[in-house]
């Protein structure tokens, strides 16, 4: 909340920072589909995260920066490299840990759609198996 409401002001083109507005639901649906999650912890998250969304305390960031997706755990990396980039291709976008990298990931970033609302993104989302998602890695992997 304290990130949202700082960079909500800020008035420059873009900030690099960690604070995921979906990391409650990411760490809620990698719980459930690596078998460690409560039942019905996911559910309970993305319904948070929507109300939030529809009362205007939370947005969706203009990119998803993945650093080290290499790293991730396999179920992890299905959250931001299928769920959340099959919403929006150019939203998602592989980089390494390393600061000219990220700066030339930046400046490299592409226009693309728009991240549905995200009550439409987070439908079904307890449905989306990591093993069947499809990822157009080309579209979300832009290593530079």
């Amino acid at each position: 909340m304290a990130a949202w409401r700082e960079l909500a002001g800020a008035h420059v083109p873009f900030v690099v920072h960690d604070a995921d507005p979906l990391a409650e639901v990411a760490g809620a649906w990698v719980d459930r589909w690596d078998g460690a999650g409560d039942v019905g912890r996911l559910e309970v998250c993305v319904q948070a995260a929507v109300q939030r969304w529809r009362a205007g305390t939370l947005d969706l960031p203009d990119y998803y920066l993945v650093v080290g997706a290499e790293e991730l755990a396999t179920t992890a990396r299905h959250w931001y490299l299928g769920v959340l980039a099959s919403a929006a291709p150019h939203r998602v976008v592989v980089t390494e840990d390393d600061h000219d990298v990220l700066v030339r990931a930046v400046r490299r970033l592409q226009a693309g759609r728009w991240w549905p609302g995200l009550d439409r993104l987070l439908t079904d989302v307890d449905r989306r198996v990591p093993d069947q998602l499809v990822v157009d890695t080309e579209a979300t992997s832009q290593l530079v």
